[in-house]
């Protein structure tokens, strides 16, 4: 090999291993150089750890859910725990600042409302505000929730009440299942109604109830009335009301509704059919005007229309129910109507009129003891279906007709419907009749006749509670 040969061949491989450039057989290639960044070494940053969601807490009362509950009812209350993590959870009950209990849920995910008689059930023994506080927190304490109610505790009898006997066989109230078009009544929910047909059973003391509300609404009046039925009273009146109908109108809706009602009387003997209440101003067509209030005002105008036309339509109502129906029928007469009613007719299981005191009219405490003992004559059982007194000063003296003169435009007065109600249950120990039917158990404004106010009881429930029929 020439020394040139040998040369080139040496240079070619110092060149290539410089990384300068590369020889062929021609030419010389120079290469460029480009500086080749290291490949990064494995990270070492820590990784993240998913953030600890809170708890989810919903505490809520179960019953009394409607009315505040009284010293020493027993309150049961509700809640809903879960986490997003499923962590076990720690639970705290809190009792006006008071811890009251601890416990653990485990799998808090799946956690649904409990009814919890066996974990959270209170009774209270002073009346007033109290507060109820839930709280749930992690296993590890790092995230906590809680939920609280407050609520009012009521006594539960006021000592100006005291217990006193009351001589009828059944102790009643008049119910409104449905609003009724025109007179502001609402219509309350199955929860509702369970609830409050409980207080008028096992605190009020009420073996009987009158359903009543709007005719239109049959199935909700069927269903309310079964519903009463399974609380376990002795007496269910069921009492659709078509106020400010035409008297043939309402006889025709009568017929109609009447098999329905006949089903549920064939289920139970305890449920009776009241085909009507005051025909002559309830309904058009007897005594004229447009409306309830004005018919009311004018009896006395029509009471000859009254005296000619009242007993031909009882009749009438009488002799197509007993096609349709079957069975005993009811009907609460106004106490002009009394005396025009065929109640020796043995369509009637009884003797019903709304006997209310109210002097302003000229019912004087003596005229209606004298009017519901003289109803015995008929030897039927006789009720006083409708009485009671609005809730505003002079109450007493107007009686049912307050509404004439816009309670509402008054300051409430509990005290004088509360007087009214003893007052009228001591007659009615002397009437020695069989029945009396407050009117009524709830009503949403303050000066109503009813025995509530909202969630709170009235004087007049106290006072009408403390009347107790013998072996109640």
């Amino acid at each position: 090999m020439s020394t040139r040969r040998k040369f080139l061949y040496t240079s070619a491989g110092v060149a290539a291993a410089a990384g300068i450039g590369y020889l062929t057989k021609d030419h010389w290639y120079p290469l460029v150089l480009e500086r080749i960044a290291p490949k990064p070494t494995p990270s070492s940053s820590p990784i993240q750890t998913p953030a600890n969601n809170p708890p989810v807490v919903d505490l809520k009362i179960v019953s009394p859910r409607f009315l505040n509950p009284y010293v020493g009812q027993k309150v049961k209350f509700g809640y809903v725990v879960s986490d997003e993590d499923g962590d076990q959870l720690a639970l705290k009950l809190i009792e006006d600042d008071q811890t009251v209990k601890e416990w653990t849920v485990e799998k808090a995910p799946n956690s649904q409302i409990t009814n919890v008689d066996d974990v959270i059930s209170r009774s209270y023994q002073k009346e007033g505000g109290h507060k109820l506080v839930l709280e749930a927190s992690d296993k590890d304490k790092k995230s906590k929730r809680w939920d609280d109610i407050s609520f009012d505790v009521e006594t539960e009898q006021i000592p100006d009440y005291p217990t006193k006997p009351l001589d009828v066989k059944y102790k009643g109230i008049n119910y409104y299942a449905t609003g009724i078009s025109g007179w502001g009544f609402y219509t309350p929910t199955k929860d509702q109604m369970n609830e409050h047909f409980d207080t008028i059973l096992n605190e009020l003391g009420c073996n009987a109830i009158i359903v009543t509300g709007d005719g239109n609404a049959e199935d909700h009046l069927i269903e309310s009335t079964r519903l009463a039925l399974g609380k376990g009273f002795d007496s269910v009146y069921i009492h659709p009301r078509y106020v400010n109908e035409s008297i043939d109108t309402a006889l025709e809706k009568l017929a109609k509704f009447a098999p329905k009602v006949k089903s549920l009387r064939e289920e139970s003997s305890k449920v009776v059919f009241m085909i009507g209440r005051e025909f002559s101003i309830e309904q058009s067509g007897i005594v004229r005007g447009s409306d309830w209030f004005t018919r009311l005002a004018n009896i006395a105008r029509d009471w000859n229309r009254i005296q000619s036309m009242f007993g031909p339509y009882t009749w009438k109502v009488i002799s197509a129910l007993n096609k349709s129906y079957g069975h005993e029928l009811a009907y609460a007469s106004g106490a002009w109507e009394a005396d025009l009613v065929p109640w020796d007719n043995p369509a009637f299981e009884s003797v019903m009129t709304n006997a209310y005191i109210d002097q302003y009219y000229g019912h004087t405490e003596t005229n209606v003891l004298g009017q519901l003992s003289g109803l015995k004559r008929y030897g039927k059982p006789v009720h006083s279906t409708e009485w009671g007194c609005f809730a505003f000063p002079d109450g007493e003296k107007y009686g049912g007709g307050g509404s004439l003169f816009k309670p509402w435009q008054f300051p409430e007065d509990q005290k004088e419907q509360a007087n009214y109600i003893i007052k009228y249950l001591n007659m009615l120990n002397r009437a020695k009749i069989d029945g009396s039917f407050y009117i009524l158990y709830d009503d949403p404004f303050p000066q109503s006749t009813g025995l509530l106010n909202g969630t709170r009881r009235r004087l007049g429930f106290y006072a009408y509670k403390s009347y107790r029929r013998a072996g109640s």
